[in-house]
This record gives structure tokens, C-alpha cells and sequence, in this order.
């Protein structure tokens, strides 16, 4: 028996002999547990307050983790960010994401908080840009007020891990002090797993793994040109981007996170899978469900590779995805079964 879980029965002892002194704590801390698998979904935040029912599904389709993302709002060329205030959706604010923790521990899951940008426009967040030092130390303030507000609520709440960041290329590339400084403010803040979402584009060229505990993918790497894809097709399309990952985890001696991962019900869904637009897009759903089979049978499966997060899980299960439905989540469409499948089996992790 694992000491946490040791712990947590004399606790239990403890309580039933003595309910009046002693209550078991709200969230119990098993960061210091090796991880099994990461069977997780990015968990999108809500405007209006949810109910524990909308958490079931998660368990239905067999995770065991969920991303709470606080989105937090930005303009390019703004220092300013605004987060956890009276315009923010429910989800997204402090008491949101304790609730939606709540709610998951309640389903028995672990928790990774992500907190990340949204640039109003459209703007990918790796662009970002400020034009003066006065600018960017303005950013830097309000970024880290941002990051260890929620830091503190991943401490408080024993989430398991903490994102720090989400595509932020120039950021990290142009101001490596303040990076390195904030890491380590954290680690006197929060004592769990820290990670950082790097683009599949960027993340071998990001410098910050080292200071860090798990090396965070947002894993659309393009994978087949196929209209219709086939498994033979992205099978040969993963290798690359394998040996590219191996070599960045054994690099820095850090397991990989797929902080990330998923595909849209969509003809080509395997050419450019970051895409989200729906111009001229034409519905596959057995696209998706291929792409979801190969992604766990040859991803999942490297010895370095720690699991993942599909992007994404919508808390109102019934009334999302679907047939005509052309978005990422696998909900209500055959990628759910799939997913299903895949978090049910035990991925041995080896080579």
C-alpha cells in the first residue's frame, strides 16, 4: 500500500473514533505518488455555474485527469491582462475552478490546473509583442499575479500539476530572467509537478525544461495529406515527431506530457490538426476515431511519454458534439468510443 493512501485510512481510523476533534481534510495530497498513466481532458470552463452530475461523463469515458483552465484576456501589444474578475465566466475565476476541483475528486480525479491566454482577435500567443521595457515589465507584473493566484488555489487544492503557460514562444525566448525568477517563486509557492505547453512547432527549441518537471507538448503535429486518412499512412507519420520527442526528453532527462492532444471529426483532419476554422470543411468522424487509435497505440505507448489531455471535454455531455458537429471534442461522436476504449486499456509504457 502506497504511504499516501496509508495516511489517508488513519485518517479515516482517526475520525470514526473521534468525529467531534478531528475531520478529514478537504483535499487529501498525493502528489509525492508516481503518476500512472495521464488519462485526462482539458475540462472547458464555463459562464454559468456547473453541478457534480456534469462531471460523471469524465469518469464514463474512463479518465483519471482533468485540465481546469482559468483563461485569462489580453490585447497583442497591451500590458494589461484581465483574470478572475466580475466579467470572467464562472469557470474561470477562483471560486469556479475550486468547484470544478471539487467536483473531479468527487469523480476521483487528478487535477492539473492550466491557466492560459486568450488574445482578443485571435492572436496566437507565441506572437506576442511589446514594444518597450516599460511594456514588458508591466506584463511581467500582471503575468505573475495571473499565474500565482492560481498557483496558490493548485497548493490549496493539492492539485497534482501545474501549467505555468501556454504557447508562449517570444515571452519565454525574450525574457529568460523572468522566467527563471518566477519558476522559482513557484517552487516556494507550490510543491507539486510544474510543466510549461509549448507548441509542437516550438518546443524543441524551448530552453525552459530544464527548470521544470515534465516536458508539455501541445501535440498537432501534422501527420498525413490524406483526405481520408489511413493508419498505414499515420503510423509512418508519427515517427519523426517520436524520435523528435525522444530525443528532447532524454536531452533534459524529463518525461513528456501531451499538455494537448486531439483532432476534429473532419476530412484531412491529419494534414494541419491545429486548424480550427470551418471553411469549406466536409464531416469524417471514422477521420477522428483513426487518428485517436494510432495517437494512443504508438504515442502513448513510448516509455517516455507520461499520457495526455484531449482537447476537449465540454461539462453539458448531452447537448455536445455530435453528428454535424465539426469541432475537436470526441463527444457523442464515434472518437468518444474510441477514447473510451483507449482509457480503459492499461498502456505499458515500454519501448
Amino acid at each position: 500500500m502506497k504511504i499516501a493512501n496509508i495516511l489517508l485510512l488513519v485518517l479515516v481510523i482517526s475520525c470514526s473514533c473521534n468525529k467531534d476533534k478531528l475531520e478529514i481534510p478537504k483535499w487529501v495530497d498525493t502528489r509525492n505518488q508516481d503518476f500512472e498513466p495521464i488519462k485526462g481532458v482539458s475540462y472547458v470552463a464555463t459562464r454559468n455555474e456547473i453541478t457534480a452530475t456534469e462531471m460523471e461523463p469524465v469518469k464514463a469515458v474512463n479518465a483519471n485527469f482533468i485540465a481546469v483552465i482559468p483563461f485569462a484576456l489580453g490585447t497583442n501589444g497591451d500590458p494589461t491582462l484581465r483574470f478572475d474578475d466580475n466579467h470572467q465566466w464562472w469557470g474561470e475565476t477562483v471560486e469556479g475552478v475550486r468547484k470544478t476541483i471539487e467536483f473531479a475528486r468527487e469523480q476521483d480525479q487528478q487535477i492539473m490546473i492550466k491557466p492560459q491566454i486568450w488574445f482578443r482577435g485571435g492572436l496566437y500567443t507565441g506572437n506576442f509583442e511589446l514594444d518597450n521595457e516599460k511594456d514588458w515589465s508591466e506584463f511581467e507584473e500582471n503575468y505573475s499575479r495571473y499565474i500565482k493566484k492560481f498557483a496558490v488555489i493548485a497548493e490549496e487544492t493539492n492539485s497534482e500539476i501545474f501549467c505555468i503557460g501556454t504557447e508562449l514562444e517570444t515571452f519565454i525566448e525574450n525574457r529568460p530572467k523572468y522566467w527563471k525568477d518566477l519558476i522559482a517563486e513557484l517552487r516556494t509557492i507550490y510543491a507539486g509537478k510544474l510543466t510549461y505547453a509549448a507548441n509542437w512547432d516550438a518546443y524543441k527549441r524551448t530552453w525552459i525544461w530544464g527548470d521544470l518537471d515534465l516536458i508539455g507538448i501541445d501535440a498537432y503535429f501534422p501527420l498525413s495529406d490524406e483526405k481520408v486518412v489511413t493508419k498505414d499512412s499515420l503510423v509512418k507519420g508519427w515517427k519523426p515527431w517520436i524520435k523528435e520527442m525522444k530525443q528532447v526528453s532524454e536531452q533534459f532527462d524529463k518525461k513528456v506530457l501531451l499538455a494537448e492532444c486531439g483532432y476534429r471529426n473532419v476530412e484531412f483532419a491529419g494534414k494541419k490538426p491545429w486548424e480550427s476554422d470551418n471553411d469549406g470543411r466536409v464531416e469524417n468522424q471514422n477521420n477522428q476515431k483513426i487518428l485517436y487509435q494510432v495517437m494512443f497505440e504508438e504515442v502513448w505507448s513510448q516509455s517516455f511519454v507520461v499520457g495526455g489531455f484531449i482537447w476537449k471535454w465540454f461539462p453539458q455531455h448531452s447537448q455536445t458534439g455530435g453528428v454535424g458537429d465539426l469541432g475537436f471534442t470526441p463527444q457523442n461522436k464515434l472518437a468518444e468510443e474510441e477514447l473510451r476504449y483507449q482509457y480503459s486499456l492499461v498502456h505499458t509504457l515500454d519501448e
